[in-house]
């Protein structure tokens, strides 16, 4: 818990929760915090899920694409993910998402997910060695 309250307790998310950016989680990759973006009404408060990139501390140009397009969203994608992850490789699950959700991770975030894939598989290769060099 005290890792949550340090996320949110602190200048840096004071002033994106001032710009109507709320923080509530990790990249994962020492990007920055995932947001939600409530700078538009939206149905039900399914705000788009974004990234703000730490190196922009407090420069709005630091937030990212939508990554998700609601929080339903993302966690049917983690849902998804998580059950798949035990028979099949990562960054063969992530393109999936687009399926998933068409609107957020499937149009702008392509890009994101795409380079995400592909840092895991770089990582697979290197780790493991590529089955196809011959290693």
């Amino acid at each position: 818990m005290q890792e949550i309250i340090d996320n949110l307790d602190n200048d840096f998310a004071e002033s994106l929760i001032a710009a109507n950016i709320y923080p509530f989680g990790q990249e994962g990759n020492d990007m920055g915090p995932l947001v939600f973006d409530g700078r538009r009404e939206v149905s039900e408060n399914e705000f788009p899920i974004r990234f703000f990139d730490y190196n922009y501390y407090g420069d709005l140009e630091g937030i990212s694409e939508i990554i998700f397009s609601s929080f339903s969203k993302l966690l049917e994608c983690i849902t998804y993910f998580l059950k798949e992850v035990e028979t099949r490789k990562i960054f063969e699950i992530i393109p999936d998402f687009f399926h998933i959700d068409p609107e957020g991770a499937g149009k702008t975030g392509v890009d994101y997910w795409l380079e995400q894939a592909a840092m895991y598989k770089q990582n697979e290769e290197h780790f493991l060695g590529n089955p196809t060099s011959g290693l």
